[in-house]
């Protein structure tokens, strides 16, 4: 994250976020100085941004690496200089539309950019009206522009652009009401929205896009204060949002920052990664002990074995029927100790082979211990567990999720 205004000046400095640590740290100045409302996406292992203004419109373009946290500039963007744009990348070409141009005016011309050859490429304009503050993001090989402001009106309109076609087709509108300096990005299979004004108030609403059946679906509000002109991206099976201001006239500028969990869960090269936390007892007194009346440890620090089950809910119903837990796979047999702090969350990362799923079925991911020699505690049974846990076997054991976009 980086380049922006805090008020007084402009800025250069460019940040790094580490999901795994919850920690900033500080990279390399952006190699152009000094900007705002410029665009940034990413392309393999290498990030861009560009355009944006500083006094004037800007079309500089320069890529960013993070082996070695140095910046190179690139091929000029191919249009006019501009501020207030959309960018966002499909496979290994980016793309860069809309926004607005000293003495061009509100802009609808779409580029194409390939970082093999250095290139740019007018590609068809985009098909709604010319627009600045609009929104950008891609669900697999689409790409999607939709809201902004285009001089009279505060857009809802959403389009679809198919690179392999080079067309645009238009798609349902936004369901929240128009609206320009918003958020967007894609989890899995899903585009989100959210943030941005209206032209009298900040709005802190966050609408999904499921591309498969043309629908919104509104989702938990934002959990920060109303915004616009915010910062978003995803990470895995997370989004988040920062930044921004509370205001339309730009005063009220935040730095806080939000992790939105949508349920969804990671597969990356044919495996699921799915995250458990799976927090210690207090009851380190008592040898052996168990732990919500489950599990098995020998020393009181933490679980020394555990199993990872797989329960597909074949009716949907989000409870575990005895015809469920009776076809259940033992996934992963942990059989060398396995240490904890009692202050802290366990976390366990496993890759699961997704020939073991398929697209769209229900599934009970669960944890339990066992003792050394394989035995685990007498209650094991998890017939009628619901997808929320109860009394003694919580959701810190429990992960629920529906398989969502399969993909090499």
């Amino acid at each position: 994250m980086g380049t922006g205004w805090d008020g007084y000046n402009f800025l250069k400095d460019f940040w790094e976020y580490d999901s795994g640590t919850n920690t900033w740290t500080q990279k390399a100045d952006f190699g152009g100085g000094e900007r705002y409302f410029a665009v940034g996406f990413s392309i393999g292992n290498k990030g861009y941004i560009g355009t944006g203004a500083y006094y004037a419109p800007c079309k500089d373009f320069w890529e960013y690496d993070p082996s070695t946290n140095t910046w190179t500039q690139k091929a000029d963007f191919g249009g006019v200089g501009r501020l207030c744009a959309v960018g966002f990348s499909i496979g290994t070409k980016g793309y860069i539309g809309t926004g607005y141009g000293s003495g061009s005016g509100y802009l609808k011309d779409f580029w194409e950019y390939d970082p093999s050859t250095n290139t740019w490429t007018q590609k068809a304009d985009f098909a709604g009206v010319a627009r600045y503050g609009a929104v950008g993001f891609s669900i697999g090989n689409k790409g999607y522009i939709g809201t902004g402001y285009d001089d009279s009106n505060y857009l809802k309109d959403l389009w679809e652009y198919n690179p392999s076609t080079n067309t645009w087709t238009q798609k349902a509108d936004f369901a929240g009401v128009g609206r320009y300096f918003v958020v967007g990005f894609s989890i899995g299979t899903k585009g989100y929205i959210g943030t941005g004004s209206n032209g009298g108030n900040c709005l802190k609403d966050l609408w999904e896009y499921d591309p498969s059946t043309n629908t919104w679906t509104q989702k938990a509000d934002f959990a920060g204060v109303a915004r616009m002109g915010a910062a978003g991206f995803s990470i895995g099976t997370k989004g988040y949002i920062g930044t921004g201001s509370s205001s339309v006239g730009g005063s009220g500028l935040l730095k806080d920052f939000w992790e939105y969990d949508s349920g969804n869960v990671e597969i990356v090269n044919n495996k699921l990664i799915v995250k458990i936390d799976y927090p210690e007892t207090d009851s380190v007194v008592q040898k052996p002990f168990t732990v919500r009346g489950l599990c098995w440890n020998s020393e009181g620090e933490g679980i020394d074995y555990y199993n990872l089950v797989l329960i597909e809910d074949t009716d949907g119903d989000g409870q575990i029927s005895s015809i469920e837990f009776s076809n259940r796979k033992i996934i992963h047999k942990q059989k060398s100790p396995l240490r904890f702090d009692k202050d802290s969350p366990l976390t366990i990362r496993y890759k699961m082979d997704s020939v073991l799923l398929e697209q769209d079925k229900k599934y009970f991911l669960f944890i339990y211990a066992v003792d050394p020699s394989g035995r685990v505690s007498a209650d094991t049974d998890l017939t009628g567990l619901t997808k929320d846990g109860d009394s003694t076997r919580t959701k810190d054991m429990l992960k629920y999720f529906t398989v969502k976009g399969l993909r090499p």
